[in-house]
């Protein structure tokens, strides 16, 4: 749980599909996902494991840290526009709602179609074409990252802790740019990668670049 959500959370397996960067008129882009929940029962094919008998659609916006910089991995290292892969893991999503959208196309086109949404907080277990990757280990997630800690005991003196002042961070920040273009022919490149993710910077697949989001 944050200060801002109570988080109640909803577990289990699905297929990632959707992966797209939402851009809202008056508010900052950010990154979704529609997960298809397994449900139902177990249903065995022979030799490809069980598949779900059902999925249900559930629309998230991707807010974990932990979450967001799987989907960077997998949009640097896996993913093809023309053939996106297939995609399944273990979630977690909080504050599941209804909502309904008015259908466009096919079978749905001029009807109310309702759906479900949430926010996505967490991954495991990711198989990309089958292949389970490694994720980056679980730290502080942005979903919980306004908690408040417990109070811990004043140790360090007035002349050995670190005091930053206000200008000192805004210059700090000002001298990184907000789109970074990396090459992989760099010998620096995974360095620099890292330094990047470290720094907050998210994968932008659209223009093949690093950008860092809007304060």
């Amino acid at each position: 749980m944050s200060n801002s959500h109570y988080d109640t959370s909803f577990k289990g397996l699905c297929y990632v599909n959707r992966v797209r960067m939402v851009k809202p008129s008056k508010s900052d882009p950010y990154r979704a996902v529609t997960l298809s929940v397994k449900s139902g029962k177990r249903v065995s094919t022979e030799g490809k494991g069980d598949k779900p008998e059902f999925t249900i659609p559930l629309d998230c916006k991707v807010v974990g840290a932990q979450a967001q910089a799987i989907f960077d991995q997998i949009l640097e290292e896996h993913w093809d526009d023309k053939k996106p892969p297939v995609i399944s893991a273990a979630f977690e999503v909080g504050d599941i709602y209804p909502d309904y959208y008015v259908g466009t196309r096919d079978k749905n086109a001029g009807k109310t179609v309702p759906i479900l949404k949430g926010r996505l907080l967490k991954l495991h277990d990711v198989y990309v074409k089958g292949e389970r990757i490694d994720t980056p280990v679980e730290t502080a997630d942005a979903s919980d990252a306004d908690t408040p800690a417990a109070a811990q005991p004043e140790t360090a003196s007035a002349e050995t802790r670190e005091d930053r002042t206000v200008d000192a961070v805004a210059e700090e920040a000002a001298s990184f740019p907000s789109v970074v273009r990396l090459s992989k022919d760099d010998p620096d490149f995974e360095e620099r990668k890292a330094r990047l993710k470290a720094e907050g910077y998210r994968w932008d697949r659209e223009n093949k670049a690093w950008r860092r989001p809007a304060a």
